[in-house]
């Protein structure tokens, strides 16, 4: 069977395991397990973690990581996850259909039978709080683009009187604004730096363990997460923040990142199971685009090139001033870009129908000598709609 099968490890965490890694109460993520068999390590978001002998796990093995607190202080739970090849289907079991209802309720959202569940990834595990995380993604407005601006100004300030070192709050100032876009220009470049946040993890594991520690200062200096529970952790900004007030702000602030960063990581445990990439993008105050969440599949095996020359597909869930929600799939096919725009109102539809022309030659023009755009009505469930999404590209047909 499934997950039932899989049977979860409970480790102590040490204080300078917390330290280094930022890992809190309520958060997940995915490690690796290294070494010898009598002598297994968990390396998980930069930090090494000894592991009992008795631990039935193997060299190389992949775990999904949850921190729980306990009676005993902080304890991760290590489920491993399962074999990428011949994985079986997720059962449709009553309990986690009864987890997943008794979610929905809390986060306000009614309950939809069958439809979240798709949403899920087969290695998830079947807790409250992992569910929660995901769903939330799809169901709870995102306030990332608030938090960093207000992340930034704190660190701003706090340089400014000598609080925080100037070379520190700059290089902190410096990284988020690579994660927010500013402007139409840099918006390519925002989407890289997402998309390289998702394999940051692989890129920390592969560094410990070819034993080129020498990459690994810069790569955890570009890691957002690990950046944003330095800043947290800084006693002197947070005595700082004490005296005026701002503390609770600044840590709700720094928390609501770190939440929403660790569930995107736990969606993409449907990387185990194909070809697949999710992220969001946050916005400033007052952009014309409010959220943005990507999810990239591509199909086939594929190369080191990527999607050139293969199929592959890219879907776009926004949130706009002005034209509300659009869900935009785009199936990218041998030259060939098939574009779908579905929107929320009949005034939104009127107006993306009345510039498809210009979207098929914006098409064109980056490189798709046959494009398509078609243009539908939404009713803005962008929870089904994922699942649907999810569904499909797992090899199920379902019409829209």
């Amino acid at each position: 069977m499934w997950l039932d099968s899989l049977q979860s490890i409970l480790v102590e965490m040490a204080g300078k395991v917390v330290s280094a890694s930022g890992l809190r109460p309520g958060s997940a993520t995915q490690g690796t397990i290294e070494g010898a068999p009598d002598r297994l390590t968990l390396v998980v978001a930069g930090a090494r973690v000894p592991l009992p002998k008795d631990t039935n796990l193997t060299p190389g093995q992949r775990v999904h990581v949850e921190v729980i607190e306990t009676g005993k202080g902080l304890q991760l739970r290590l489920t491993p996850s399962p074999a990428e090849e011949g994985a079986q289907p997720r059962p449709a079991s009553a309990t986690l259909e009864t987890i997943v209802a008794r979610v929905l309720e809390a986060l306000g959202v009614p309950n939809q039978p069958e439809t979240p569940t798709q949403v899920l990834p087969r290695a998830l595990p079947q807790t409250d709080a992992a569910i929660r995380s995901v769903l939330s993604l799809f169901t709870q407005q995102a306030s990332t683009g608030d938090d960093l601006q207000t992340i930034s100004l704190v660190v701003s300030q706090a340089a400014a009187n000598g609080t925080l070192p100037t070379d520190v709050a700059g290089e902190a100032a410096a990284l988020i604004a690579r994660f927010v876009p500013s402007g139409s220009g840099d918006f390519q470049a925002v989407l890289r730096q997402w998309g390289r946040g998702v394999t940051m993890e692989a890129e920390i594991a592969q560094a410990i363990s070819t034993g080129r520690l020498e990459s690994l200062t810069g790569t955890l200096q570009a890691d957002l997460r690990a950046v944003l529970s330095q800043l947290r952790a800084n006693e002197g900004l947070a005595s700082y923040l004490q005296a005026k007030g701002q503390l609770n702000t600044f840590q709700s602030a720094v928390d609501r990142v770190l939440d929403r960063i660790s569930s995107g990581q736990l969606q993409n445990l449907h990387s185990l199971e194909q070809p697949y990439v999710f992220f969001e993008v946050p916005f400033p105050p007052g952009a014309p685009l409010r959220e943005a969440r990507v999810h990239f599949f591509h199909e086939g095996r594929g190369t080191k090139h990527g999607a050139e020359g293969r199929s592959a597909s890219v879907t776009l869930d926004l949130s706009t001033t002005k034209l509300g929600d659009l869900w935009i799939t785009l199936q990218l096919t041998e030259g060939h870009c098939g574009c779908r725009v579905a929107a929320t109102s009949e005034t939104a539809v009127e107006a993306i129908e009345a510039a498809r022309e210009e979207l098929v030659n914006a098409l064109e023009g980056a490189g798709y000598a046959r494009a398509t755009v078609y243009v539908d009505l939404w009713d803005g469930d962008r929870l089904r709609e994922t699942a649907h999404l999810m569904r499909r590209f797992s090899g199920i047909d379902v019409k829209a």
